[in-house]
């Protein structure tokens, strides 16, 4: 979520960064949503990978406009920290319903099956279209606080470890993004989990409105007020790690792409000629914005 690249571009890399991170820690989504339903883990791939398709549609479309919007908003409010924050506070608000549906489908496909058109339409025949926006309130709750977190203070973080502290590009990114994934992950979890049973009893059998969900939440206490924290955690520290690695990676091609450095034809006789006058590529990292 460069403010130097185009929108297109922003939304690549985050689509990029997404289906990496999707295919790999989608189990860890199916214990979460179980955990936090009072539901049996398994290990049963079939299983466990239940919904992939949907968490491919809500990933890839999430991370790819959560890097566009961002991108897009700090060439207006700049790449001060305050810029940062703000860009990706409200890129995360703006996202946030398409995320509801995706992740609504994704949740009925884990509990009852079904498949990825079939699901949101039955969901719309049975309980009407305003339940596709069922949990919207703590989903957007989690949604803001997840995205300032990824496309925020991780960033942010990463460059003042290396650039004030020294570190080198590995040890600054694994540094930022595990410390902000598991503090994300507590800090959201509450609203995830919510948004997560909400989504999973669309016929309101056990959970009400939003008013009446907390409270429940609240007086089963923090076992039950922070259910599936640890894979909760664990999946938002293993997304944030991943999607800051292809980030911190793609970005500096990109850019190089934008200034002709790169070209579209590759001349291997010229070997690596085009980078001996430029910097490393870990180098040019915490320049960018």
């Amino acid at each position: 979520m460069s403010s130097q690249l185009t929108e297109k571009q922003n939304v690549a890399i985050g689509a990029i960064a997404a289906f990496a991170q999707c295919t790999t820690l989608h189990p860890t989504i199916y214990w979460k949503n179980a955990a936090q339903q009072g539901l049996p883990l398994v290990l049963n791939p079939r299983i466990l990978y239940r919904g992939l398709k949907a968490g491919l549609v809500n990933e890839c479309g999430q991370m790819g406009f959560h890097f566009g919007v961002t991108g897009f908003l700090k060439k207006t409010f700049g790449t001060s920290p305050s810029g940062e924050m703000a860009s990706a506070l409200l890129a995360g608000a703006a996202v946030s319903p398409f995320v509801q549906c995706c992740e609504c489908t994704m949740i009925q496909q884990q509990r009852f099956g079904g498949k990825l058109l079939s699901t949101p339409l039955r969901i719309v025949r049975e309980f009407g279209a305003r339940s596709l926006f069922r949990g919207y309130t703590p989903m957007l709750g989690r949604e803001i606080i997840w995205t300032t977190g990824m496309l925020g203070t991780t960033p942010l973080m990463q460059k003042w470890l290396m650039e004030k502290k020294g570190w080198n590009l590995n040890a600054a990114e694994t540094t930022a993004s595990f410390t902000n994934g598991l503090v994300v992950g507590v800090l959201s979890c509450p609203m995830d989990a919510m948004s997560t049973i909400m989504k999973g009893d669309i016929g309101q059998k056990k959970y009400g409105g939003f008013l009446s969900t907390l409270r429940e939440r609240v007086a089963g206490g923090p076992k039950v007020f922070f259910g599936g924290v640890m894979w909760r955690s664990l999946n938002v520290a293993g997304v944030i790690f991943i999607a800051n690695a292809v980030r911190t990676r793609l970005e500096p091609l990109a850019v190089d792409y934008n200034n002709g450095a790169i070209s579209t034809h590759v001349d291997f006789s010229q070997g690596q000629s085009r980078h001996e006058e430029k910097l490393p590529t870990s180098e040019r990292l915490i320049d960018l914005a």
